[in-house]
């Protein structure tokens, strides 16, 4: 995949909307700390502590939805290593962006 493959909306909102719209498994563009584009794959997908580490994935049974603040979020798979990145909802419009297929839809 290269950029080309990438799908750039010019409003925040719209940008928001179609990433909200991705599901686990989705293939996407994730733009990374050092500036560059890179493909990823969606993991998950659910509720996270707000105010936990940004970098960690807290599994379901450590989470408790009486006491913690929580947003929604992905958890991104981005080499085949195992390497992962997590980002909260606040951030997708930014630093997500769909894949288009080979069909030039988005996916």
């Amino acid at each position: 995949r290269t950029p080309r493959d990438m799908v750039i909306h010019r409003s925040k909102n719209k940008a928001n909307k179609c990433v909200s719209s991705l599901r686990k498994n989705d293939q996407v563009f994730l733009k990374r700390s050092n500036g560059l584009w890179t493909c990823a794959v969606i993991a998950e997908r659910a509720l996270q502590p707000t105010d936990g580490e940004n970098s960690r994935w807290y599994a379901k049974h450590e989470i408790d939805q009486e006491t913690m603040e929580l947003e929604e979020s992905m958890l991104f798979a981005t080499n085949e290593n195992g390497a992962t990145k997590v980002l909260r909802k606040k951030h997708w419009g930014r630093f997500v962006r769909p894949m288009q297929m080979d069909d030039g839809n988005k996916q």
